[in-house]
């Protein structure tokens, strides 16, 4: 099987449920992953996601085949595997960047180097062919080297300081570097690098919203509610014999949108998907 890599951005707040029972002070948490705590999206409720979209436009004739073909037929006897489980295997959607907020700047994309590193290593796990980023590619295992200290986060933007202390999240700034010349289509133009620590600390505090549930305009049920902010970045990875029926299918009448995890009434979860891609420019490191 051949993969392939994909990004997906959140353009709206999301809440990819991990379903555990919780006795703290947030009732529904993110999925998390269970070495590092990151945020993350289970390959199940990717595939979910996909398999959701592509059959709500799916009719009886070539769609309904199509969705069967990609994501399996539920109703076929289990014991052909190869009809059951479908042409596709997703994987999980991995945290890439998430938003943090500034005072010289809307915002920054937050990373870290175990981020960066781990990226690298499963695109050439994946043989996810660099041929025609290598220059970007490169540039990638540059930037996964970086060693930031702890409440000393690297700085890459082309903003201009403001004359007080200039503040990302909790931390102080004092030092910036060039704009980031390359990777700019997955990171954005400003961008923080994190030590591996005080990324683990920033994930530790997602943004939380209070849910009520109403009945007859009387709160019957307050509820808090873990989010992955809006604009934040995963990236995963599909192996198939056959992508294009997949590209094709998002690409086309779905437009690269996706609405992942719940709440989707009240805007929750809107993604954009795309084919993981590097502009080739400059970079300044």
């Amino acid at each position: 099987m051949n993969a392939t890599a994909y990004t997906l951005r959140a353009l709206t707040n999301m809440h990819a449920g991990s379903g555990d029972t919780n006795y703290g002070i947030i009732d529904k948490e993110v999925q998390r992953d269970a070495i590092t705590s990151f945020p993350i999206i289970h390959a199940s409720s990717l595939k979910g996601a996909f398999r959701e979209l592509f059959a709500s436009k799916a009719s009886n004739g070539n769609e309904d085949d199509l969705v069967k073909a990609i994501f399996g037929d539920p109703n076929s006897d289990k014991t052909v595997s190869a009809t059951h489980i479908g042409s596709h295997r997703f994987h999980e959607a991995q945290i890439l960047a998430l938003p943090v907020r500034s005072n010289f700047a809307p915002y920054f994309m937050a990373t870290c180097p175990a981020i960066l590193k781990e990226l690298v290593k499963n695109i050439e796990l994946f043989c996810i062919s660099t041929t025609d980023i290598q220059e970007d590619f490169e540039a990638l295992k540059t930037l996964s080297e970086k060693n930031p200290t702890d409440k000393e986060p690297i700085i890459y933007t082309h903003a201009d300081l403001p004359e007080g202390e200039a503040y990302i999240d909790d931390f102080v700034i004092k030092n910036t570097k060039n704009a980031l010349g390359t990777l700019r289509t997955w990171l954005g133009d400003d961008v923080a690098i994190f030590s591996n620590k005080d990324f683990g600390d920033i994930c530790k505090r997602l943004p939380v919203i209070a849910r009520n549930q109403l009945n007859n305009g009387i709160s019957n049920n307050l509820w808090y509610e873990e989010i992955v902010p809006r604009r934040s970045m995963f990236y995963f990875f599909i192996e198939t014999d056959d992508s294009d029926k997949f590209n094709k299918e998002l690409s086309g009448q779905h437009q690269n949108r996706v609405q992942v995890g719940g709440n989707a009434t009240v805007g929750y979860g809107l993604s954009k998907v795309e084919p993981l891609t590097v502009q080739a420019t400059s970079v300044a490191m």
